[in-house]
């Protein structure tokens, strides 16, 4: 068990032992992971980008991938803290890789649109229910976002776009080994 684990587990146990009403331990436990995993990658990616002076592009990319994940779905590593671990890599990667749009970002984009196009949604089912319409609103409506990119050539949005695609591909379940939760 991984430190996250461990801690959501005691928390989870003190809860229950002052809360007799409380959730279930498996429950609480789970909720607590998910919980100490977010806060955890949020505050470390925050402090080192306050420390630098990058939180504007911090809260792009935190408020941009946070909707595209959200709506879009995408593959999950399969313990909270290589999750952990590898969302502030990937946050302090797009806050602090810059690069002209010109040509990668204009690339990034293209092959997002055809991932997106492909593989979005992506198991939003695990989370709630989707009708079949709706999945066809988000894929349409995550498509005019990153069309609206090919106007806004903002090098940033390319990164995180790009990012999000990457997570939506079986060739991401392939290189960190997942299982498919859907």
């Amino acid at each position: 068990m991984n430190p996250i684990d461990e801690l959501a587990s005691k928390i989870a146990d003190f809860i229950r032992q002052n809360h007799p009403k409380a959730s279930s331990k498996e429950l609480l436990t789970y909720s607590l992971i998910i919980t100490i995993n977010t806060l955890t990658a949020l505050l470390v990616s925050f402090v080192i980008c306050a420390v630098a002076g990058n939180l504007e592009r911090w809260l792009v990319v935190f408020l941009i991938l946070t909707v595209l994940r959200y709506f879009t779905g995408g593959a999950h590593l399969n313990s909270s803290l290589s999750c952990c671990i590898f969302t502030i890599i990937v946050f302090l990667l797009l806050v602090f890789v810059k690069y002209p749009y010109d040509y990668l970002g204009l690339t990034f984009d293209i092959i997002s649109l055809f991932v997106f196009a492909i593989y979005a949604p992506k198991g939003i089912d695990v989370i709630r229910k989707v009708s079949l319409r709706k999945k066809w609103i988000i894929k349409i409506c995550s498509l005019l976002f990153i069309f609206s990119n090919f106007y806004l050539q903002n090098s940033l949005l390319s990164s995180i776009i790009i990012v999000q695609a990457f997570s939506l591909t079986p060739w991401f379940e392939k290189i960190f080994k997942l299982e498919r939760s859907y």
